[in-house]
């Protein structure tokens, strides 16, 4: 259940960090990140705020195939699509 927001000692990219952000606070149990969140940029701490607010998001249900992760927020259905990459 761990992400990763820092851009140092890091080898994944911007984009894989926030998805492994999204989908661990979306479908993980705790919101964790071994970052030191002292040290966030603005953006990073934005995107922090953003994470927090999707962990607390209502109805998470994931699609029959695995591929799709709906959500309840602020009374509207939202979605996320995975990228076909992570199942081949």
């Amino acid at each position: 259940d761990v992400f990763f927001l820092r851009r140092d000692n890091i080898r994944l990219t911007e984009e894989q960090r926030m998805l492994l952000a999204r989908v661990n606070a979306l479908l993980g149990g705790v919101f964790l990140t071994s970052d030191d969140p002292a040290t966030y940029d603005p953006e990073q701490r934005a995107a922090y705020a953003g994470l927090r607010d999707l962990f607390d998001a209502n109805q998470v249900r994931v699609d029959a195939e695995g591929r799709r992760i709906f959500w309840r927020q602020d009374g509207d259905e939202q979605s996320l699509s995975l990228p076909k990459a992570l199942f081949q």
